[in-house]
C-alpha cells in the first residue's frame, strides 16, 4: 500500500505517512467526498448482450480504473491535500519553537565559556611571574620610581617611599654586580618549577596572595633593615635624610656611647645625619642585612704637655683653654686631620711647643686619628729641659705647690751656697736683675759670706699660696736654718738654729722664669746657741 500524497510505501495499519505526514484512508477504500463505488459498473450499462466486446470493454475499464487509482495515489483529492497541508502546518510550529528555545540557551552558554576561557588565559598571562620580573627590570632601567613603589613587597607591609626606592636604585647603580645577581635570581625563580626561590639575594621573587581570585600574585620582595646608630655626643639627633623624623641620643656621653635603632627601610644606599651642638655629621651608608651599623661617635683625643698651663691651639685657632683644662679635645670625625700645638706666654713673652699633625697615614711627622685617640698627644716644649724652668697655674694650687717645692729646694741651696761659699751667680738667678730687691739680697749674702757665716737649710714647708694676678703670687714659708757664726778676732764659732716665717712674692717674668720679687719676715726665733773653740 502506498501513500496517496507522496507515493511512499505505507506500513500496515499506518494512519499517517511516515514520509510526508499525510493521513492514510481507511482500508475499505472509502473517503470523505468520494462516491465512485455507488456508480453502476460500466459493462452492465453498455454491452449487456455482447460478451466478447463487453469483456474487452471490461478489461479496458478495469485498466482505466487502475490508472485512475494510480492518479489518485499520485495526486490526492483537493480536500485530502488541504487536510495534509493543514496537518503539516500544525506540526511545523511545534518543531521550530523547540529549536529556537534550545538555540537561545546554547548560544549564551557557548559565549560564556569562550569569555571565561579568554579571561582565564588573560589572567594567567597578566600574573605570569616572568612578566613580573620583566616589568621590574624595565622599571629599574627606566628609573620609574612610582612603578617600583607598587612592586616592592615587605613582610611588614610597609608602604614604599620615594626615598627608599631611590636608595635601592642608587645601590644597583653603585654595585652592578649585586644587581646582576639579583636579576639572575629573579629570572631563575620565575622559570623554576613551582617558582621556588633561587639563591639568597636581598631582593627576590615572592608569592604574595592571590590576584583576580584564581591566580598567584607575585611581587619583588625584600626584608626591612633596622639601622643601629651609635654616638657618644649627648642629645645628638640621628636619622636618615628623607625618611621620617630623627631620634635623640639623650643618654650619650663622651665615654659612654648610646646606640639608637631607627625605623626599618629596604636595602640600599642612604644618607644618615647626626646633628649636635658639638659636631654635625652626615654619612652615606649601604644598608644590607649584614651591615647595618652606623657610628656617629666623635673621636676625643687626650692631651698632655710639659707645660700644662700652655694655651691649646687646634687647627691654628686658640681654643681659649689650657692643655690641662682641656684634658681631651674633640669630637673629631673619623676622617678629620687636625693639627695641635700649645703656646705659653708669660709677662709678654711666648714660647711654642712642637706641632702634632693628624693624617690619614702615619709617618715620622704625623699620627693617624686612631693612634691619637688611643695614645693621646703630648705637646712638648723643648725649653722646659733647658736649665731651671718653672711655671705656675693660677687655677691649680696643688700643681703650683709641687712646682714651688722644687723651686724652693733649689733656692734655699743657692742661698746657702752664696752665704757659705760666696757663689752668687746661681743665687742671683732667683731675682730680677738690677732691681733694688735683687741688689739688697745679693748684698746681704755677700756680707754674711764676708763675715764667715755659714748656713744650711734644715727644713721648710710652704703654705697659703695665692695668685695676685698679672703673674704675681704670694706664698708663706716656715723655715728652719742651721747657722754658724765665726768671730774674726778670736776665731770662735757659734752655732745657732733659728726659725723664720717668710712671705715671698713671686713673679713669672718670662716663660719658665720665676723670680722672687719681694720677701717679708713675719717672725724670727733663735732656738739654740752653742760656743765652739777656735780653729
Amino acid at each position: 500500500m502506498y501513500c496517496k500524497h507522496c507515493g511512499a510505501p505505507l506500513h500496515d495499519g499506518a494512519k499517517f505517512c511516515g514520509t510526508c505526514g499525510a493521513p492514510v484512508p481507511p482500508a475499505d477504500g472509502k473517503e470523505q467526498g468520494n462516491d465512485r463505488e455507488t456508480e453502476p459498473p460500466v459493462s452492465s450499462a453498455l454491452h449487456e448482450d455482447a460478451p466478447d466486446a463487453s469483456a474487452e470493454k471490461v478489461h479496458e475499464d478495469q485498466h482505466a480504473s487502475e490508472h485512475e487509482e494510480r492518479q489518485m495515489v499520485a495526486v490526492p483529492p483537493r480536500d485530502a491535500a488541504v487536510e495534509s497541508a493543514d496537518t503539516v502546518t500544525e506540526r511545523q510550529p511545534a518543531t521550530g519553537k523547540s529549536w529556537i528555545h534550545r538555540k537561545a540557551i546554547m548560544i549564551p552558554l557557548v559565549s560564556l565559556i569562550i569569555i571565561l576561557a579568554g579571561l582565564y588565559f588573560m589572567g594567567k598571562y597578566l600574573t605570569d611571574p616572568v612578566r613580573t620580573v620583566d616589568a621590574f627590570e624595565q622599571a629599574v632601567e627606566d628609573q620609574n620610581i612610582d612603578k617600583l613603589k607598587g612592586m616592592i613587597y615587605t613582610y611588614e607591609d610597609v608602604k614604599m617611599t620615594d626615598t627608599q626606592v631611590k636608595a635601592m636604585l642608587a645601590w644597583f647603580k653603585n654595585d652592578p654586580d649585586t644587581y646582576s645577581d639579583i636579576v639572575q635570581s629573579l629570572e631563575n625563580t620565575a622559570h623554576a618549577a613551582n617558582h621556588v626561590r633561587y639563591g639568597h639575594t636581598p631582593y627576590y621573587l615572592h608569592k604574595a596572595g592571590k590576584q583576580y581570585l584564581l591566580f598567584d600574585h607575585y611581587q619583588i620582595a625584600t626584608e626591612l633593615i633596622y639601622p643601629e646608630v651609635t654616638t657618644n655626643l649627648k642629645n645628638m639627633v640621628i636619622g636618615i635624610t628623607g625618611a621620617g623624623k630623627g631620634k635623640t641620643a639623650e643618654k650619650a656621653e663622651s665615654n659612654s656611647p648610646q646606640t639608637i635603632k631607627l625605623d626599618g627601610v629596604i636595602p640600599g644606599i642612604y644618607t644618615f645625619y647626626g646633628h649636635s651642638d658639638a659636631m654635625d655629621q652626615t654619612k652615606k651608608k649601604t644598608l644590607t642585612s649584614d651591615d647595618r651599623q652606623v657610628d656617629f661617635s666623635g673621636t676625643y683625643i687626650s692631651l698632655s704637655s710639659n707645660i700644662p698651663v700652655a694655651e691649646l691651639y687646634v687647627n691654628n685657632k686658640d681654643t681659649g683653654k689650657t692643655v690641662a683644662q682641656s684634658g681631651e679635645w674633640g669630637p673629631f670625625k673619623k676622617d678629620d686631620t687636625p693639627t695641635f700645638y700649645a703656646r705659653y706666654t708669660a709677662n709678654g713673652h711666648s714660647i711654642q711647643s712642637e706641632t702634632v699633625s693628624v693624617s690619614d697615614e702615619s709617618d715620622y711627622d704625623t699620627v693617624t686619628l686612631d693612634e691619637a685617640e688611643s695614645d693621646g698627644i703630648d705637646l712638648y716644649f723643648e725649653d722646659v729641659e733647658n736649665g731651671d724652668f718653672y711655671t705656675l697655674d693660677g687655677t691649680d694650687n696643688q700643681a703650683n705647690m709641687e712646682t714651688l717645692k722644687t723651686y724652693f729646694d733649689d733656692y734655699y741651696n743657692a742661698n746657702a751656697s752664696a752665704v757659705s761659699y760666696g757663689e752668687m751667680d746661681h743665687f742671683a738667678s732667683f731675682f730680677e736683675t738690677g732691681t733694688d730687691f735683687s741688689n739688697s739680697q745679693l748684698k746681704s749674702a755677700q756680707k754674711f759670706y764676708d763675715n764667715g757665716v755659714t748656713e744650711s737649710i734644715n727644713s721648710y714647708d710652704l703654705d697659703n699660696l695665692k695668685s695676685q694676678g698679672k703673674g704675681l703670687y704670694s706664698v708663706e714659708a716656715n723655715e728652719s736654718w742651721d747657722e754658724t757664726i765665726t768671730d774674726d778676732e778670736t776665731g770662735d764659732r757659734k752655732d745657732i738654729t733659728f726659725t723664720l716665717k717668710n712671705t715671698y712674692q713671686l713673679k713669672e717674668t718670662a716663660p719658665g722664669e720665676l723670680k722672687i720679687v719681694g720677701m717679708k719676715i713675719e717672725d724670727r726665733k733663735v732656738q739654740t746657741t752653742s760656743e765652739s773653740e777656735a780653729y
